[in-house]
């Protein structure tokens, strides 16, 4: 491999400071690698926007740089982008298995896509770069780390994982494999941080498994168990204790019946001919069923929302019914899930959630495995990746006090560009990041263009014996992704408008009139679409 010492950029174009749209930048003298392509799923306000992308300028202005898609793993908020991403940009895929085949299923409209399936034991050149797969512990099969060889040290990438020497599916954590990886120097980790705020070990399956098998062999009524679509290992899980429990399973749900369609046929799932289709499952005794349900994120579109709104077209609640929900609740959908929950309680349904017993693990590692990984690994510098700023923050805690020097160990969010070398390595400026808004048919969706659900109150109140007129202003957003990068944007608007000079004798429809047509000026450059505006101005 011939790779001249010079600097690395990092630029993380989404997943630093927020939770999903995960993709990262590897770039060096004048070649760029992109690791995954997420997305992430919108508010409910966002009326007609089906996943939320990271924005691609800079991949665009920088496409023949481009050598690859490297994907982790087959989870949407690491794989949702990869439609828009295609069409827009020719770039050669490299992904797990599993992965391959969820991304075939996706509307990728190109009529040929440049896809390679990995293959753990294979280094690859991808460009000149040197990029080898690792496996880790994950939720769903085939998930794996990325090492990427240059003439600086190695760039480890862990994707989403944990330490689990119990899992349902898959191989068993291989920490020989992780301390091999650090044969060679690591010049750079960059590691999962979403438990990075939780103490100890995350759960294994085993004791998910022991937990649930007790609750539903005590169960008389029909079970609906609610999950992640992707969850593969715990279908898995629920089609051991159907057996055990004399029970069949079925699946409710687009997403979850797909999945577990492409699991049967890779042989990562087995069902042991004990599902049944929805229709002839519900024709069974209460106490032989077990149906698997999407909706864990409270998605209006789901089968558990539907269910709590009683306009599901094929089941419905009654008592005695237990709908047990197998998933940690993302930040930010807590409203969501607690209304369906409470309207499924409502209608005569039992609701065990993971707060009464063990029904779920995270696929991400706590505090502990991300100690052990640092140990093995023995990176020269640490970036925090893959979740919120609390979160990077809490991960970039536990780096320095696993011995790793201040001065090695960053904390960016998207858009920052950290630059490397044998030497340093520093935070060196920013590019435009941000996000899109896409439609079912992965095309822009309206919410990019002007949009009377989208947009910004801006409450005034005016002193006129004031030197600047403006005794207080307040913005709030409706329709606008609540995250950090949003709350920054909005406070410097209301520094923009706080430092707007007016002449005192100015009308109060003058003052109006300036303070939309500016906030429309710097969200339209700032969002890249026009949204509405809505000025209400007290005098004092």
């Amino acid at each position: 491999m011939e790779i001249i010492d010079s600097n690395i950029k990092i630029i993380p174009l989404g997943g630093l400071g927020e939770i999903g749209k995960n993709m990262m930048v590897i770039e060096q003298n004048n070649e760029l690698l992109i690791i995954d392509a997420g997305g992430t799923f919108p508010d409910e306000e966002l009326d007609g926007v089906n996943i939320i992308i990271p924005n691609i300028d800079y991949l665009e202005k920088n496409h023949k740089k481009i050598k690859g898609l490297l994907i982790t793993h087959g989870h949407e908020d690491h794989i949702a982008a990869i439609p828009y991403l295609i069409k827009n940009l020719k770039v050669p895929i490299y992904a797990p298995k599993f992965a391959v085949e969820i991304i075939k299923k996706k509307k990728l409209k190109t009529s040929s896509v440049d896809i390679t399936t990995i293959n753990i034991e294979t280094k690859y050149k991808i460009g000149n770069f040197n990029v080898k797969w690792f496996e880790v512990c994950h939720s769903i099969p085939d998930s794996n780390g990325i090492c990427i060889e240059t003439n600086n040290g190695n760039i480890i990438h862990t994707g989403d994982f944990k330490i689990d020497h119990n899992p349902i599916i898959g191989n068993p954590s291989n920490l020989a494999n992780l301390a091999n990886l650090a044969n060679n120097e690591t010049l750079l980790l960059m590691a999962d941080s979403t438990n990075a705020e939780e103490e100890g070990y995350s759960s294994s399956d085993k004791e998910v498994f022991e937990s649930l098998f007790s609750i539903i062999s005590k169960t008389k009524g029909r079970v609906f168990v609610c999950s992640f679509a992707s969850l593969i290992s715990r279908m898995q899980m629920i089609s051991f204790i159907a057996k055990l429990c004399k029970r069949k399973i079925s699946f409710a749900g687009r997403s979850m019946i797909n999945n577990s369609e492409i699991s049967e046929n890779l042989k990562y799932l087995d069902l042991e001919d004990n599902d049944l289709p929805l229709n002839q499952c519900l024709k069974l005794p209460d106490n032989q069923i077990i149906i698997m349900i999407t909706g864990s994120q409270g998605e209006t579109s789901s089968s558990l929302v539907k269910l709590s709104n009683n306009d599901h077209k094929k089941i419905k609640i009654k008592e005695n019914d237990t709908v047990i929900m197998s998933a940690s609740v993302i930040p930010g959908n807590e409203l969501g899930i607690n209304k369906a929950i409470d309207d499924l309680v409502r209608l005569g349904a039992k609701v065990i959630t993971n707060n009464n017993l063990i029904t779920h693990t995270s696929g991400h590692g706590k505090k502990e495995e991300l100690r052990m990984l640092i140990n093995l690994i023995k990176p020269k510098n640490y970036l925090p990746i893959h979740g919120d700023y609390r979160m990077l923050k809490a991960n970039y805690n536990l780096a320095k006090e696993c011995g790793i020097k201040d001065e090695n160990v960053f904390l960016i969010e998207d858009g920052e560009i950290l630059e490397l070398n044998n030497t340093k390595g520093q935070v060196s400026g920013s590019i435009n990041s941000g996000e899109i808004y896409l439609d079912n048919n992965n095309n822009i969706s309206k919410h990019k263009k002007y949009n009377t659900k989208t947009g910004v109150i801006i409450f005034c109140s005016i002193d006129y014996s004031s030197e600047n007129l403006f005794k207080s202003i307040e913005i709030k957003s409706f329709g606008i992704t609540n995250n950090k990068k949003n709350i920054k944007l909005l406070e410097k608007l209301s520094d923009i408008l706080k430092s707007l000079n007016f002449q005192t004798n100015s009308t109060i429809k003058e003052l109006e009139y300036s303070l939309e047509k500016s906030s429309k000026e710097f969200l339209r450059k700032n969002m890249e679409f026009t949204p509405m505006v809505i000025i209400s101005t007290i005098e004092i």
